[in-house]
């Protein structure tokens, strides 16, 4: 009797596609059963926008309540919209040295490819590292979003708004075009001072 052909084997995942998963279930308490799976013998070095996705997804929250922010209507801005915000009580040379970039960036992310309510996580989860880090300076890369503009609030919008409830954020801005212009936002956090406490 002839053997039954064989199957043919399946070809390994990409290895970005592993790491998506992995930081896509890492906080799912469900038991799965364990399966083989194949990883290619040599891994491509991952992008700049797979780094930041990956360190986002394992950044603690400690607590912070992301159901805080904004999710319905938000003031939509347009994509060559420049915005700017800051808190009373600011030196205004130093909100300008934030809006011109000569402030050192300590850190940045980057939402493109996530969905709102992804990004409204990932953006609270990345400001309490950042706190906990004693960074000054950050920078959060949105896009321009110019296909969506007109047919709802763009996650430059969303940013606009989530940044001015946000205690640890005393000052925010669209970007100078030599650090990315109308796609990108430098935040100004809080000044640590002793024992973890912040300050304006």
């Amino acid at each position: 009797m002839p053997k039954p052909p064989k199957k043919p084997s399946q070809p390994p995942l990409p290895a970005s596609e592993i790491a998506e998963f992995l930081a896509a279930v890492h906080d799912v308490d469900t038991v799965f059963q364990a399966i083989a799976v194949t990883i290619p013998a040599e891994l491509p070095s991952p992008s700049n926008t797979q780094l930041a996705k990956q360190q986002a997804a394992t950044i603690e929250t400690n607590g912070v309540d992301v159901d805080g922010l904004s999710e319905g209507y938000v003031p939509i801005i347009g994509p060559e919209e420049k915005v700017e915000y800051h808190q009373a009580g600011i030196q205004l040379s130093h909100f300008q040295h934030l809006k011109q970039g000569k402030l050192t960036i300590d850190y940045q992310l980057d939402l493109h490819g996530y969905r709102i309510e992804e990004a409204r996580k990932l953006v609270v989860e990345f400001l309490a590292f950042s706190q906990r880090q004693r960074y000054r300076c950050v920078k959060i890369i949105h896009g321009k979003s110019h296909r969506n503009f007109g047919k709802r609030p763009t996650l430059k919008s969303y940013l606009n708004t989530w940044l001015r409830q946000l205690p640890a954020v005393i000052a925010f801005c669209t970007t100078p075009a030599h650090a990315g212009g109308n796609g990108s936002m430098f935040v100004l956090l809080k000044k640590p001072k002793q024992k973890g406490h912040w300050k304006n």
